[in-house]
């Protein structure tokens, strides 16, 4: 499990730890992906939420606002305006082997927040990548992966930004 200095996957790992390690949740980042956590030896970063294990509500935890991130917003909404959620996207900048990339879920409300490295600059495409189970697409409960599966598709299914953006990216499912 690895602890970032801020929440999303382009930022640095302080630490990793093993599986069954104890955290604390002190927070989460906007959009419910990301929780702040205190590990053991009292440090303290942001680690993924689906990798954390507990009984309790993540989503009950209050929301902590990361310092020197710049932030992509985006919403999916279907044509009567009800939001979409569990639709990935890959916001990526530049091609080849590894280019960097941030990788984002829709939550109930439809919306995403990427973070991004204040440093962060230049063209990135932002692009419909997959449906999670938890989405409110899917014909039935299966969460099969068939693409027959679900109705409809992300228009546009991509968006090319300039970072620093400051508009909300707005998709409709279709």
């Amino acid at each position: 499990l690895n602890i970032r200095t801020n929440p999303g996957y382009l930022f640095p790992v302080i630490r990793m730890y093993k599986q069954g390690t104890a955290f604390t949740v002190l927070g989460k980042a906007l959009g419910g992906e990301w929780f702040y956590v205190q590990a053991p030896e009292n440090i303290a970063g942001w680690v993924f939420g689906m990798l954390l294990e507990t009984d309790e509500d993540l989503q009950a935890a209050p929301v902590i606002e990361p310092k020197d991130v710049q932030v992509i917003k985006g919403r999916v909404t279907d044509a009567q305006g009800t939001p979409i959620r569990g639709i990935g996207f890959a916001i990526v900048q530049g091609t080849g082997e590894r280019p960097p990339r941030n990788d984002v879920v829709t939550d109930n409300n439809g919306e995403f927040f990427a973070f991004m490295p204040s440093t962060a600059s230049g063209m990135w495409t932002v692009a419909f990548a997959a449906i999670a189970c938890k989405s409110n697409v899917w014909k039935d409960n299966n969460c099969s992966f068939y693409k027959d599966e679900y109705k409809g598709n992300v228009e546009p299914p991509t968006i090319t930004i300039t970072l620093p953006v400051s508009e909300e990216l707005v998709f409709t499912w279709k």
